[in-house]
Order: structure tokens, then sequence, then C-alpha cells
């Protein structure tokens, strides 16, 4: 795997990070945690810096940690680093306030305790991993809990009590086979979730709504945790399968763009375990291939922080870094491991990146009848079939499908319409990408914009505005492909092409993103807007001029 990495020097110690969605759409917002405040972090080209500082309301914040984002909530949570026992939450309008725990810091474990909100009491907290349905997984000493987010209850899930591990370090939750992976010191596990869930009962405020229990009511008693690599209590450096890697100072878990796990470790590693773990599913007990071992391999041998306190994913498909590095200083790495923003996109949507068998179910191949190469229906399709010949290729699609989702083959087709197209069964198309017309039409009988590649993503949305798509949620999914890739260093590039082609949401989304991040909008980032679009440049001028 080719990677490449920059780094970025602070002065005030980077905690933690993470990212959210952007209020208004656009790429997601980057959030840089410092020792006392909160910046949106601007990803140059090859720097990092802080953006503006968040403003603050409610509770104090005190050097955050372990910072995840929880969507049903639009929240983010993490811990606060004071003792480690308090979990917080930031809202979408960036108030602090205290999620569960509380400040007193225990030294027994037998003072730890479930419950609600500050009635519950954490002992060292060292992960925090959201499962994306209103539950936050809590690494608490040798136990894991499940936090409620909507009520602040707090259920310690019984069968994380491993013989073999005093503390859990680290976890990461795969919501495309909704298990549970937590990593001691030296070894990783699955951790069996689906027999520990918490029972619902009448809210406190007395309103009837069913809210979890700290008590468990499983029929059965769930599995212990499965080794899936690693030996417990034996720490060292080695690749290799299952219990035949070694490990050495893990710190984090994060599943990455292709759907594998990566591990963080001291001294700046980062090792990835690919399948049969990827493949593993909650209902089987094991991997897929009867296996439950992780393939370990080494991906970088000091490419982290030699410290690290954080990581994250980009929708770029870049890796994140925060922590200090080799010579004692504060700093952000940013690394590049070959991933795009199709593959992030691709997996986040549940889709596999490389195609797979999913192909082959594709709505459009499985009821359209196939076009021979010289263009004549090979299924007898009839008036209902209309062939669109684009360049040297031939596509069959449903003569209702295309006028339902696209205004212009509405207009073209229906009955009446003048054109002589109307009553045809062939329909010719001059300057257009084959290939984008292909993933443009399995697009308008499937639905989703995740799988069109990275190469095609401009083209396809191209011929999406000049054949009218009717979805707007389509529309909207391109957008926030198209979106997800724009930084500091190519803005102005994506506002002019985006102006070329009339695509005046976009153009819209990246003035904004330029008056939110206001020190990217420089003199010089003015003057090349106005020297390539004038009315443009008129545009962003009177944005920054009525910002607040």
């Amino acid at each position: 795997m080719f990677a490449s990495a920059s780094y970025s020097t602070f002065s005030d110690g980077p905690t933690a990070l993470t990212t959210r969605p952007r209020i208004g759409g656009g790429p997601p917002q980057t959030l840089l945690f410092l020792s006392s405040c909160i910046h949106e972090l601007l990803l140059l080209p090859d720097d990092a810096r802080e953006g503006s500082r968040l403003k603050l309301a409610g509770a104090s914040m005190r050097r955050a940690t372990q910072t995840v984002y929880e969507p049903t909530r639009d929240s983010v949570y993490f811990v606060d680093g004071l003792f480690d026992c308090t979990v917080m939450k930031l809202d979408r309008n960036n108030v602090v306030s205290v999620a569960a725990g509380s400040d007193e810091r225990l030294t027994q474990p037998s003072k730890v305790r479930d419950g609600y909100g500050t009635s519950a009491r954490f002992l060292t907290i060292s992960a925090l991993e959201p499962d994306g349905k209103g539950h936050i997984f809590v690494a608490d000493g040798n136990v894991i809990r499940k936090m409620h987010v909507a009520s602040g209850g707090v259920l310690t899930l019984a069968n994380t009590r491993d013989a073999a591990v005093s503390n859990w370090v680290a976890l990461a939750f795969n919501p495309a086979t909704n298990i549970l992976f937590a990593a001691s010191s030296c070894a990783i596990y699955r951790v069996p979730t689906s027999n520990a869930r918490a029972a619902a009962v009448p809210a406190a405020s007395g309103s009837g709504d069913g809210v979890p229990a700290p008590a468990t009511t499983a029929a059965a008693a769930p599995s212990a945790p499965q080794l899936i690599a690693g030996q417990p209590g034996q720490e060292g450096y080695r690749d290799g399968c299952g219990n035949g890697a070694l490990f050495r100072g893990i710190l984090h878990l994060t599943f990455g763009p292709d759907g594998h796990l990566y591990v963080t470790e001291l001294g700046g590693r980062l090792r990835r375990v690919a399948p049969p773990l990827a493949r593993a599913t909650e209902a089987g007990g094991g991997a897929a291939d009867g296996g439950g071992d992780g393939v370990v391999s080494t991906v970088l041998l000091g490419g982290l922080p030699v410290t690290t306190n954080a990581v994250a994913f980009l929708p770029t498909g870049e890796l994140l870094a925060c922590g200090v590095d080799a010579h004692e200083e504060d700093c952000v790495a940013r690394i590049r491991l070959g991933f795009t923003a199709h593959t992030a996109a691709a997996t986040a949507a549940g889709a596999s990146p490389q195609g797979g068998d999913d192909d082959a179910n594709n709505l459009h191949d499985l009821i359209v009848p196939k076009v021979n190469d010289d263009g004549a229906d090979g299924g007898g399709g009839g008036s209902a079939i209309v062939t669109v010949k684009v360049g040297d290729r031939a596509f069959a699609a449903h003569r209702a499908v295309l006028s339902a989702r696209s205004e212009y083959f509405r207009r073209l087709l229906e009955p009446g319409s003048g054109f002589a197209e109307s009553g045809a069964a062939e329909v010719y198309m001059s300057e257009v990408d084959p290939e984008a017309f292909g993933w443009l039409l399995t697009c308008m009988y499937n639905g989703p914009v995740a799988r069109v590649p990275e190469a095609l993503l401009r083209p396809v949305a191209v011929l999406a505005e000049r054949l009218l798509l009717t979805s707007a949620a389509f529309r909207a999914q391109l957008r926030a492909r198209l979106m997800a890739g724009v930084t500091a260093g190519n803005v102005v590039s994506e506002l002019g092409w985006a102006y070329q082609h009339d695509m005046s949401d976009m153009v819209a989304q990246l003035l904004r993103f330029l008056v939110e991040n206001r020190r990217v909008a420089t003199q010089e980032v003015v003057g090349e807007v106005a020297a390539r679009h004038p009315m443009l440049a008129a545009e962003l001028v009177k944005a920054l001029m009525q910002a607040p």
C-alpha cells in the first residue's frame, strides 16, 4: 500500500480531533480539540492550520479526549480529561453539557455503578465508540459499558470482564456487520453484544417513553470476547495471522475506507487487520470462511506521532492523527494511504469498493433486455423499451423509467411532443461520454451514487444537469460526493468548474465554504476568482461582506 505523510506542528497541544457534518452542507467540518478550546482544522494541500475558534456555551471544557460523532443526536461526545470519568456532549449549537458520569474520581472498581446521567460512575474511560443507532460503547477499566444517548442510561456488559484483559484501551464498531471490536494493549477481540441489551422502563419524567434501564434482560448469557489477533499478555512487533501476530502498546482502533481495521501503536506504527475479520457476522459467530483470525500487516513503521492522541479517517480517504512527534512537538499528521473519496463513500454506504457480488444484482441488468452490438433488442421488449445510442454503445432502458427520472427524456419521449423520438424505438445522444451515461442509467434504476467511480463523478454530474434529473436527493448525493473532495487548495478550481457548468447549488456551497473559512479567502484567492470569473468574484465579495 502506498503511503505518504505531511506534518503540522501546533503550539497548543492537540488532544483530540473528529469530524461532523457541516451546517448547510458542504465538506464535513474537522474539529481540532486543544487544551481548553476547539478550532476548525483547515486542511491545505500540504499543511493543516487552526481555523476559526468555536464559540462554546454551557459547561466548561477541560482537555477533551476520545472524541466521537454520534449521528442520531447530531452531537460530538468526548471524555473530560481531568479524571477521565465523565462523558461530555457538544451539540450542534456548540453547547457543552455532561452526558453521563461525574467529577468524582474513583479508586476502587467496586465504586463503579450503572445509572442515568450524572448518577452513573466510571472508573477510567479510555475509549468511546458509537454504533450509529443511538448508543455509545465506553471502555472503562476492565469492562465495556453501553450508554443510551437519548436518556444517558449506562449499562455494563457483563461478558466483557475477560480474565486476560486488565484494561480495554480501544474500541471500533463496524456498522456494516454490527460487530464491536475491542483491544487490550497487545490483543484484539471481537465482542458479542447481541445478548446484552437494556430493558425498556418508563422514563423518569413520567412521559411514558421507554428508555433503557441499566440492567440486562437477556434470555441467554452472552459469550465471552473472541480473540482475533495478538496474544494476551505478550507484547512485540510481529505480523501474522491470529495469535501469530504480536502488538505492543495499542492506542486506537478505527475502520478504514477499505473496510479493514487499522491499529495505531506506541512508536508511531500503523497496522492493518484484514479479512476474514471484515467478513465476520454477528449471527454467524465467526468469519465467513469458518475462522476468526485476522491477518495483521504493517502499513507504517513510524509515520504517525510517537504518541497518538486521536485518529480519524476523512471522507477524502486520508488519515488524520494528532499527538506528540519524536521531537516532543505537538503535531497533526496527515497520512495518504492511496484511498480516494469514492472508496470512502462506497464503504460508508455499505458497498464494497471493489464492486463484488452486488454488481450481479444490478436492478437495471436484471429487468432490462440486453442490447446486441448492432443495437437490436435481445429481449423483445417492444415499445416499452427504448434503445439509447451513445457513441458506439447502445443502452436499453424502460421508456417509463427514463421519463420519470429525467425531465429531458420526458419531454423528448412523451406522445405528441413534436420530437421525432417521441414514438421511436431508438434515441441518439451526441457529445456524451458512454461510460458516464451507463453509470447514470444504473443510478436511475438503483438510486445510490456512492459507487460511481471517482474519475467519472464530474461527467456524471454534468450529464445529470443536462438531462434534468428530477430527483433532488440524487443531485444532493452527487454534490456531497463532489464536495467531499474540496479542500483549501482546490476550492477555486472547483468553484470555477461548477460555475462553468451552471451548477448553482454547488456554487452556493463552495461560496459558503470560503465564507466559513475566511483564512482561505485571502486577497490572492479573491483576485484569482476575479481574473477567471468576474461575476463570481462579485458574489464572493458580497458574501464575505454580509457574513457575521
